[in-house]
């Protein structure tokens, strides 16, 4: 399907598989799952790879991340905690395009 796309999207998909998103949740956090959807979805448009870790299976990710979840990181840097601001992960994307 992806031979549909048009030509710059399919260099833009190219030019973001090196950055590395790693969303850190909880089961259960509706704010966890709204940043979940959020990224997925801007995935498919940028291309990026995309992970979602648990953070109660992990006792040293729990005792960082407590209660402040969902945690956004990209590229082992924190972006967003609690809430991810589309607006403000759009600008991050396509400054992450340009390098």
């Amino acid at each position: 399907m992806e031979w549909l796309w048009p030509s710059w999207l399919r260099r833009r998909r190219a030019a973001l598989a090196h950055v590395n998103i790693v969303l850190y949740a909880r089961p259960g956090c509706h704010p966890c799952d709204d940043a979940k959807s959020l990224l997925e979805n801007r995935r498919r448009h940028w291309g990026f790879q995309f992970e979602v870790r648990n953070v109660d299976n992990d006792a040293t990710q729990c005792e960082r991340y407590g209660n402040c979840v969902p945690v956004v990181v990209v590229d082992e840097k924190v972006r967003f905690r609690g809430r991810v601001e589309p607006v403000l992960l759009d600008r991050l994307l396509r400054g992450a395009e340009k390098k």
